[in-house]
């Protein structure tokens, strides 16, 4: 049996993800990624998963060294057609991001768009022990998830929204005893087509996400409001968490 991410972008879903930001959105993006890692000129980047590469580009186009690694081919597809098109190289590989090959490479990592959380808790602390070995000493590392605390104070149990054209109603069921949030979507394109898919995301608080990192040997970690780099408290937009090994 497939896990739910194996076949959750494709279709209508790969259709949004593509079209859901702006070439401005991914400059401000970038902006404010490095900000919070106080990147150097020159800085090698690993952006896991890096979808259809759009901070990867950015990044790239900034003077950087960046590899991107993700599991989905059509994602990778579309970003090296992206990157060509920009006039920019960038490195572009497949893996699960529960066993990234590197040793010791990078100065900074990033994993952005609420893509940690997927697997259980032990193929997160993979994912986490793999970020940090890929990591050279002082290198850090950027997470920008939705947090416990920042989806629980607006939490909505039914939600429409529209991405691209495409409708999207996702119904949700937060797990206690699990802490994931159970997600079924319902995508509606514009020519009456109609997708189903379900995601199950683990919500970590920041204490939960800040004691994994430490765990696998990040030496401090520090939280941030993803709206404007200031302190990270319940309410706030998104969490983003730098960790330096």
């Amino acid at each position: 049996m497939s896990e739910w991410w194996e076949t959750f972008f494709t279709g209508l879903w790969e259709q949004a993800q593509v079209g859901n930001w702006s070439e401005d959105d991914n400059r401000v993006a970038a902006d404010k990624l490095e900000r919070a890692l106080e990147l150097q000129s020159g800085a090698e980047i690993l952006d896991v998963p890096c979808g259809d590469g759009r901070i990867s580009i950015e990044f790239a186009a900034r003077g950087y060294a960046v590899t991107g690694a993700e599991l989905n081919q059509a994602f990778l597809a579309v970003a090296a057609r992206k990157a060509e098109d920009r006039g920019v190289s960038v490195t572009w590989l497949r893996h699960d991001m529960r066993d990234l090959p590197f040793d010791s490479r990078f100065d900074a990592a990033i994993n952005v768009g609420g893509s940690f959380g997927y697997f259980d808790d032990a193929g997160d602390a993979r994912t986490a022990a793999g970020l940090h070995r890929a990591l050279r000493s002082g290198g850090r590392l950027l997470m920008d998830v939705a947090s416990a605390e920042t989806i629980f104070p607006r939490y909505r149990e039914r939600v429409w929204s529209s991405v691209d054209g495409i409708l999207v109603l996702n119904e949700n069921r937060y797990d206690h005893e699990t802490g994931r949030n159970e997600t079924d979507w319902t995508l509606l394109g514009a020519d009456g087509t109609r997708e189903h898919r379900h995601s199950s995301m683990r919500l970590y608080t920041y204490h939960e996400l800040a004691g994994l990192l430490t765990d696998v040997g990040f030496t401090s970690v520090d939280g941030f409001d993803a709206e404007d780099l200031g302190r990270f408290r319940i309410g706030a937009s998104r969490l983003i968490v730098v960790a330096t090994k």
